[in-house]
C-alpha cells in the first residue's frame, strides 16, 4: 500500500461508474484487476493528482485570455485602419458626388494616395472637369439660343404685323373693287376653260336673268348668237390674232326670253 491513508481518503475502493474524478476535481482515479496464471489473486488501484494539470489549465486559460484581448485590439485598430484609409475616402467621395448632382461643379474629391481609391478619385475628377466644361458650353450654346429665338421671334411678330396689314389692306382693295364691280354700269365676266366662272349682277342683267347663279358655269358661247360665236373663235384663233391682247367684238346676245341684241365685248387676258 502506498499512501494508504490519501488513498483511502479518496475512496478508490468505491469508485462510481463512469466518474473517475473526485468531487474536488484533483484526483484521477483508475483500478485494474492483478492477475496471476489466470486468477484473479488482488486488484491495483491507482490515484493520479490533477493539481498541475488543473494549474496549467488555469494559466493557459490566462494566456488565451490575453490572446483573445490583444486579438480584439488589433482588430479594432484595423477597423479604425480600414475606416480611415478606405471607408472615409469614400464618405468624402460620397459627399462630394451629392454636391455635384445639386449642380455645383466646383466641387472635387481630395486625394493623396496612389492606390486604386487614389486613381478612382482622380478619374472621378477628370470626369468632373469635363463635365464642367461641358456645362459651361452648353449654357452657352442656351444663351445664345435663347437670343436667337428671341430675335427671330421679333422678326417673326414684325412678319406677321406686316403680313397682317398687308392682309387688311389686301381686303380693304378687295372690297374696293367688288364694290366696283357689282355697281358697274357694265356687265362684267371671267371664263376659264370657256365656262363662265365670276359675273357681275349687271351681266345677268343684260341677259335677262334675275340672278348671277343662272349663269355661272355655264358657256360663254352659249350666251351668243351661231353668227356671234363664230366671230369669237375667229378672234382666239392665235393665227390670226398672234399676240395676246384685248380684242374688242361687236355680237349679237341671246336673252333668257329668247329675243336677240346687239352688245360690245372687250375680251383681255389674265
Amino acid at each position: 500500500a502506498f499512501n494508504r491513508q490519501e488513498a483511502e481518503k479518496a475512496e478508490y475502493r468505491f469508485v462510481p461508474p463512469g466518474k473517475p474524478i473526485t468531487d474536488d476535481g484533483s484526483i484521477y482515479r483508475v483500478m485494474a484487476p492483478i492477475n496471476y496464471k489466470r486468477e484473479k489473486i488482488g486488484e491495483l488501484y491507482l490515484g493520479i493528482s490533477l493539481q498541475n494539470l488543473r494549474y496549467q489549465v488555469a494559466r493557459s486559460k490566462k494566456t488565451i485570455a490575453l490572446v483573445s484581448a490583444i486579438i480584439f485590439v488589433l482588430g479594432v485598430l484595423t477597423v479604425f485602419f480600414f475606416s480611415a484609409v478606405i471607408t472615409r475616402p469614400l464618405k468624402k467621395m460620397v459627399h462630394t458626388i451629392e454636391d455635384i448632382s445639386q449642380g455645383d461643379m466646383s466641387q472635387r474629391i481630395p486625394f493623396s494616395s496612389r492606390d486604386e481609391i487614389g486613381h478612382l478619385a482622380a478619374s472621378f475628377n477628370l470626369m468632373v472637369e469635363y463635365l464642367e466644361t461641358f456645362s459651361w458650353e452648353l449654357k452657352e450654346l442656351n444663351a445664345s439660343l435663347e437670343i436667337k429665338v428671341k430675335e427671330r421671334t421679333r422678326e417673326l411678330q414684325i412678319e406677321v404685323n406686316e403680313r397682317k396689314s398687308a392682309q387688311e389692306a389686301l381686303k380693304e382693295s378687295e372690297e374696293k373693287y367688288k364694290h366696283l364691280v357689282d355697281n358697274s354700269l357694265v356687265g362684267i365676266y371671267i371664263t376659264q376653260d370657256q365656262l363662265i366662272r365670276f359675273c357681275n349682277r349687271k351681266l345677268a342683267e343684260i341677259f335677262g336673268h334675275h340672278d348671277t347663279d343662272e349663269i355661272l358655269g355655264k358657256p360663254m358661247l352659249g350666251l351668243l348668237t351661231k353668227e356671234s360665236r363664230s366671230i369669237v373663235k375667229q378672234g382666239e384663233n392665235p393665227a390670226i390674232y398672234p399676240e395676246k391682247i384685248t380684242h374688242r367684238f361687236e355680237l349679237k346676245g341671246i336673252k333668257k326670253d329668247g329675243t336677240t341684241f346687239d352688245i360690245e365685248v372687250l375680251e383681255t387676258p389674265i
